[in-house]
């Protein structure tokens, strides 16, 4: 349906304009090689997934997987000092499939310091707030938390689950979870969770001081059904958001976006309702926004282990 999206490798790195941006700039991501003798014991998933990854062809290895087994040092770290908290985390069965789709996004947060957000990482007055829609364990915000310096940038993990086990997050000051429920729409789902990130933004804010200003990026990988959609309309609504960056999963219809289904049935091209999800979301970021103000992307992403790699990719220039 899409035949001219772009379709991406990740070959993960640090871009230099961002090197200084990272928490530890002597042990940049190309740079930081973990040394240790973890083979001896193969107790976590993480232990067998770093030494897959270590006797993978360089050809085949999986970038992301490579970059979270090798790039941060700090992983191993409370791989041996601390694996009473992290058990949990280390021992997600489905790792390296969720390590892939996080890296996807990382990456792009990455790509967006090195492009469009430049400005934030040249200047010491923006403090970032990223929100990790659906977070899970997170996977996400780990890694972000290990990446990016503690008084530039705070995490927010959101969730519905309170079952999880999210111990490991305590060794992370600049990670938070926070319980909610994104509803639908039609039942006040953008005005609820605008309110909410609106709140966590004016309480950064608050206390990062007048000299500061806090603003927030959205990250959303694997968004089920009318998720995605909450997520766009809060993006284009919050003006101190002002990035997203979306991997819509199940495709979810309804009366606006009808049209789209009735022309992909017409063509009867197997699994293309999701690409005519995806491009739903896409057009309705992109037909409502200036292209001066706002830059948007879509891709797909053959590193990511997963049929739903589709990434929109929004920014907002600051004012």
């Amino acid at each position: 349906m899409i035949e001219k999206l772009e379709q991406t490798t990740a070959k993960v790195f640090v871009p230099p304009s961002v090197t200084k941006f990272i928490t530890h700039p002597d042990e940049a991501p190309e740079q930081a090689v973990v040394k240790r003798d973890m083979y001896n014991r193969r107790v976590t998933v993480f232990d067998h997934l770093c030494e897959n990854d270590s006797i993978e062809d360089e050809k085949t290895r999986n970038p992301y997987v490579h970059f979270f087994c090798t790039r941060l040092p700090a992983l191993h770290t409370f791989r041996d000092n601390n694996l009473e908290n992290w058990r949990s985390f280390f021992n997600k069965t489905t790792m390296k499939k969720e390590v892939t789709e996080s890296g996807a996004i990382v990456y792009r947060v990455m790509q967006l310091f090195q492009n469009e957000l430049a400005y934030m990482v040249n200047d010491d007055k923006y403090k970032i707030v990223f929100f990790d829609c659906c977070s899970g364990k997170g996977f996400t915000s780990v890694m972000l938390s290990l990446l990016f310096p503690r008084e530039r940038c705070s995490i927010v993990m959101l969730d519905k689950d309170l079952k999880m086990k999210l111990e490991h997050i305590n060794s992370l000051p600049n990670v938070k979870f926070e319980h909610f429920y994104i509803y639908p729409l039609h039942k006040g789902g953008m005005e609820k969770t605008a309110k909410l990130m609106k709140a966590k933004l004016d309480k950064e804010q608050k206390l990062a001081g007048d000299e500061k200003k806090v603003v927030g990026i959205i990250l959303a990988s694997h968004l089920c059904v009318h998720l995605s959609e909450v997520m766009v309309h809060i993006y284009k609504e919050l003006e101190n958001m002002k990035a997203l960056i979306l991997s819509p999963c199940c495709a979810y219809e309804n009366e606006h976006n009808k049209c789209w289904f009735d022309m992909v049935r017409g063509l009867e091209v197997e699994d293309d309702f999701y690409s005519a999800w995806n491009m739903y979301l896409y057009r309705s970021i992109v037909d409502h926004t200036s292209p001066d103000a706002v830059k948007c992307h879509m891709s797909i992403d053959k590193d990511v282990m997963s049929p739903k790699n589709y990434y929109i990719v929004t920014s907002k220039q600051d004012k």
